[in-house]
């Protein structure tokens, strides 16, 4: 862990880091690859669930071959892909495990990180991801959502707080697995509320957290969250 003064936040899942800059090792082909990947996969043009080959998916996201494949190794290690000898690639879906064992890690990282959060992060934006919260946990609640650029905007809202406590921990390891686990969780959505987004609960579990926070109350924003990540992970699965 860094001993820097300033936590930083984990880049958001659908927006990578921009390479080249920094004093960084430019990005390679196969990462161009993977990012467009991930890009797409969000954006709908690559829908999670299907069958596709090499060569498809090369032709979608305007890739060559080679970077493509290797590409492809990083995605299967990270569970976005299998590649299934003879037959092509199948892209990534849900499973109830896989729910669990993510809500039940970011418990433990979340609280964590919020109380970090309440020690030495920065509290001056706080306020205006409080007001846009608010702005769509007061939408209309019968909203249709047919599109999953749109679920995609809602699911960055709703992983932008969550980011900015896991920033206060100030651990790379913790910010690059919970990217990853975030970005299987927004593909959730994607697949289970991809025709019907009505369920403006987790905005308003956000708006309650973000005002213990606002208040100083660091017991009731740990409080409010625990009951927000078990609301979540029971809306995700169907039980609540």
């Amino acid at each position: 862990m860094k001993s820097s003064s300033t936590p930083k936040t984990p880049s958001s899942p659908s927006s990578p880091a921009t390479p080249g800059t920094g004093g960084k090792p430019r990005q390679t082909l196969r990462d161009a690859a993977y990012h467009a990947f991930i890009d797409h996969l969000f954006s709908g043009d690559i829908r999670p669930g299907s069958m596709v080959s090499q060569r498809e998916l090369c032709e979608i996201l305007d890739i060559p071959l080679n970077p493509m494949r290797e590409a492809l190794k990083r995605l299967e290690a990270e569970n976005f892909v299998q590649l299934i000898p003879q037959r092509g690639i199948q892209i990534f879906g849900i499973e109830e495990e896989f729910l669990a064992d993510a809500f039940q890690l970011r418990k433990i990282l979340e609280i964590q990180g919020l109380r970090a959060f309440f020690k030495q992060g920065d509290m001056t934006g706080v306020q205006d991801l409080f007001d846009r919260t608010k702005a769509a946990s007061d939408g209309d609640q019968g909203r249709q959502l047919s599109n999953f650029q749109k679920i995609s905007e809602f699911a960055d809202l709703d992983h932008e707080m969550h980011l900015l406590f896991l920033g206060a921990l100030d651990n790379e390891i913790v910010n690059d697995m919970m990217t990853r686990v975030l970005s299987k969780l927004r593909l959730s959505r994607l697949i289970f509320r991809l025709h019907n987004y009505q369920d403006i609960r987790a905005f308003q579990e956000h708006v309650a957290i973000l005002e213990e926070i606002m208040d100083g109350d660091e017991e009731g924003a740990v409080q409010a969250l625990n009951e927000h990540l078990d609301g979540s992970r029971g809306r995700i699965m169907g039980i609540a």
